[in-house]
């Protein structure tokens, strides 16, 4: 345990009668301020029991619960759930209420103005990607699944609680779906830096969103809690190398970032305004090019498409799906190994380019990755011996 912790639980227990074992038993855990940690373990060890006893909708049978330094296991119930924001699977959003109303649930609980309220809806609108003046109105029943999913994590952090707890909140979405919400998550949280504790069944969805991972056991015992990376490099025992399972060296494309490598910015490039003749120029190296426009990827030009083209604006094929600086080393993979072309353009948040990334650079990341490992797991054993 860490005097930093802002959650820690001490010897949680709940045991439920009727059952042989209980079903979280003394588990002591920390979660450190700002960071994100994740609950995975096999179905029925206690980890959706443990986040509904951190916020009193299970009274735990014995163990304390300490929040900002407080125990709060024998303070009134309500009070808790309002200082920690709540996402489930399920939404829960009230089908009679409009967008701003779901929202604003807590805040009006809490005595919030109305103009205060509607300041807050429409900042988290924003904050999640829906358009206020679009969504502020509309009522859950005219939204996605993905769109109703991001409504509910707004709801959790409505009166903007330290903590937020959430429960495979993005679980019953498509596969598409899930993967932007976990991209638009990171954003969030990069953004407001809550102390959460987030459950999921899913280890490639824990390693790529956690600080630090608990990977549960039995009853919840904890098996490992570790960064991510000290997961995959250094597996406590059996149990955790099982259930992390292979392919650890994909697995740890999902802990870096596009921007954490570094992009070329000396792949053959020009502005749409350039010339046939410079393109073929910077083709002849046998590398695509890529044609910008005002700065933003626009197209792909091999030398072939350049026989019999007049310009720019029309040959090769458009750069359909540029890789953001802010996806995992995994996501630009994806786009490499489904493209027509071995690289992607790499782009800001205003989709201006920054740099291109090929095969060759993932390899590179990669490497180094095993050799940061390989020496991690030498000095564990060094230190062990």
């Amino acid at each position: 345990m860490t005097e930093s912790a802002m959650i820690r639980l001490e010897g949680l227990t709940k045991h439920y009668p009727g059952q042989t074992t209980p079903a979280v038993d003394a588990l002591d855990l920390d979660v450190r301020e700002g960071e994100i940690v994740m609950l995975v373990g096999p179905s029925g060890c206690g980890k959706t029991t443990t986040l509904e006893m951190i916020n009193r909708l299970v009274e735990p049978t014995s163990g304390r619960i300490i929040l900002e330094g407080e125990d709060v296991t024998h303070i009134d119930p309500d009070e808790l759930r309002r200082r920690i924001g709540y996402a489930i699977q399920q939404i829960g959003l009230f089908p009679h209420r409009t967008i701003a109303q779901n929202i604003g649930t807590v805040p009006k609980l809490l005595g919030w103005s109305k103009q205060r309220i509607g300041e807050r809806v429409d900042e988290l609108l924003e904050l999640v990607g829906l358009e206020p003046g679009e969504y502020r109105d509309r009522y859950p029943k005219a939204l996605s699944g993905g769109q109703q999913q991001r409504v509910g994590v707004a709801r959790a952090m409505a009166a903007d609680p330290p903590v937020m707890l959430m429960d495979e909140p993005f679980g019953a979405t498509d596969p598409i779906t899930r993967d932007r919400l976990q991209q638009e998550f990171r954003r969030i949280q990069e953004d407001i830096g809550k102390t959460i504790v987030f459950v999921t069944h899913d280890i490639d969805e824990a390693i790529s969103l956690g600080d630090r991972v608990a990977i549960l056991g039995e009853s919840a015992h904890v098996a490992q809690y570790a960064r991510p990376e000290d997961l995959l490099s250094a597996p406590a025992d059996d149990f955790v190398r099982d259930f992390l399972g292979g392919g650890s060296v994909f697995k740890r494309l999902n802990l870096a970032r596009v921007r954490d490598v570094v992009p070329d910015r000396d792949w053959p490039m020009l502005e749409v305004s350039g010339t046939v003749e410079e393109a073929r120029r910077l083709a002849e190296h046998g590398r695509s090019v890529l044609v910008l426009d005002q700065g933003r990827p626009s197209r792909w030009v091999r030398l072939d498409d350049l026989r019999d083209a007049t310009d720019l604006e029309r040959a090769g094929r458009p750069v359909s799906a540029p890789i953001s600086q802010d996806d995992s080393l995994a996501d630009a993979l994806a786009q490499l190994l489904v493209g027509a072309v071995p690289a992607g353009a790499v782009i800001d948040a205003e989709g201006r380019l920054v740099g291109v990334v090929d095969l060759e650079t993932l390899h590179e990341a990669v490497a180094g990755m095993r050799e940061r490992s390989q020496r991690v797991t030498g000095a564990d054993a060094a230190g062990s011996a």
